[in-house]
C-alpha cells in the first residue's frame, strides 16, 4: 500500500498477476473515518483478490499511455474494458463490505467521493442522493455512464442495498 500526496480522495490498484499494489490518496485518508477506510481498502483488495488488476492496468495503460498513440483503433477495446471494469467495481464493492460490515460507512464513502468537502459532509443527505439514481435512470444521463469506467455512485449503493441484504452477505458476513 502505497500513499499518494494529493488533494483528491481516492484510491486505485495496479500491477500484474504477479504484484499488486494499493495507492490510497493522501486527502481519502484525512476524509474518511476507519470504517469507510475499511470498505475501500476491502474494496482495492478485492481487485487483487478477483485478478482484475491486469485488466486494470490494461486499461489504464490504453487511457493514458497507448491512447495518446493509437486514438481510435482501440476505442473498442476500450470500451469492452470500461464495460468489463464497471461489473468489477460492483463486485470489489461487494468484497469492501464484507470487510468493513457497516453499510452505512460503505455507502457514506460514496457520498464522500461525490463530494469532497470536509465543509458539506455533515449536510450530506443519503436518501436525497440515492434520488439521483431513480432520476438519471429516465434522462440521457444514464448514457453518460456507458462510457464511464466505474458505474454511477447512486447506483453502487442500490446495488450494495441488495447486496446486503442478501443471503450470500449474511452467511459471508458470519
Amino acid at each position: 500500500v502505497y500513499i499518494q500526496n494529493s488533494p483528491v480522495p481516492n484510491a486505485f490498484t495496479y500491477g500484474t498477476g504477479e504484484e499488486s499494489f494499493i495507492v490510497v490518496t493522501s486527502a481519502l485518508i484525512d476524509h474518511f473515518e476507519e470504517d469507510e477506510l475499511k470498505f475501500v481498502i476491502g474494496h482495492e483488495t478485492g481487485h487483487i483478490q478477483n485478478k482484475h488488476v491486469v485488466y486494470n492496468t490494461a486499461l489504464m495503460i490504453l487511457t493514458q499511455g497507448a491512447g495518446i498513440f493509437l486514438g481510435w483503433i482501440i476505442q473498442p477495446a476500450i470500451i469492452a474494458l470500461r464495460q468489463w471494469t464497471r461489473r468489477a467495481e460492483i463486485t470489489c464493492d461487494r468484497a469492501g463490505l464484507l470487510c468493513c460490515q457497516d453499510l452505512r460507512a460503505a455507502s457514506l464513502s460514496f457520498l464522500k467521493l461525490a463530494t469532497g468537502s470536509h465543509k458539506l459532509y455533515p449536510e450530506m443527505n443519503l436518501e436525497a442522493f440515492l434520488r439521483q439514481f431513480d432520476e438519471g435512470q429516465e434522462t440521457f444521463g444514464r448514457l453518460g455512464e456507458a462510457l464511464a469506467s466505474h458505474p454511477y455512485l447512486p447506483k453502487r449503493i442500490h446495488a450494495l442495498r441488495v447486496f446486503a441484504d442478501s443471503e450470500m452477505y449474511r452467511t459471508a458476513a458470519s
